[in-house]
């Protein structure tokens, strides 16, 4: 089956890997939450708990997240709800443990190091693009380091797949 992508979703898998992200991750739920608000609840709860542990101020941990809940195709099992989420925060040697130990309280999780040659940031505006729930958290106050011309390095992106660059259009500059 040949896979579809929206040219808005590559624009913006650009424009959020533009942003200095210390962790990337997945966290899953030991008790399913009844909708996404308790989800997002429950990823709030972790950001803060995590910003008290790593004594950061106020505004100096931020996130973009989504909540992956859908049912494959193929006849498959259900994909149980679970987020996968970016974290900008003062980088620590402990952070990632220290994330991954916070999590346990609701559920599993696989939480790194983000690797900015990866494509953590395409993969969330992947389940974007394809209903996901987002939740985001202080972005405002991150200073974006990404190409001021989205569309132009979406043309010049690896991860962007050759028969797609010629068909990336619209009016999607960054401006900050």
């Amino acid at each position: 089956m040949l896979m579809t992508y929206k040219p808005e979703q590559q624009h913006a898998g650009m424009f959020i890997s533009g942003f200095d992200w210390r962790l990337y991750g997945t966290g899953t739920f030991r008790q399913l939450p009844r909708d996404e608000e308790h989800a997002a609840f429950y990823l709030d709860r972790f950001a803060n708990k995590l910003s008290r542990a790593m004594r950061f101020g106020k505004n100096d941990l931020a996130y973009y997240a989504a909540l992956e809940d859908r049912t494959p195709g193929l006849g498959t099992r259900p994909v149980r709800k679970h987020w996968h989420f970016l974290i900008a925060c003062p980088d620590h040697d402990l952070l990632p443990s220290v994330a991954r130990e916070l999590w346990l309280e609701n559920g599993i999780s696989k939480i790194e190091r983000y690797d900015c040659a990866r494509a953590a940031g395409y993969y969330l505006n992947k389940l974007v693009a394809d209903g996901a729930y987002t939740q985001e958290r202080n972005l405002q106050h991150l200073i974006y380091e990404g190409p001021t011309d989205l569309i132009e390095a979406t043309s010049a992106c690896e991860y962007v797949p050759d028969r797609l660059k010629g068909m990336t259009y619209g009016e999607y500059l960054v401006i900050r």
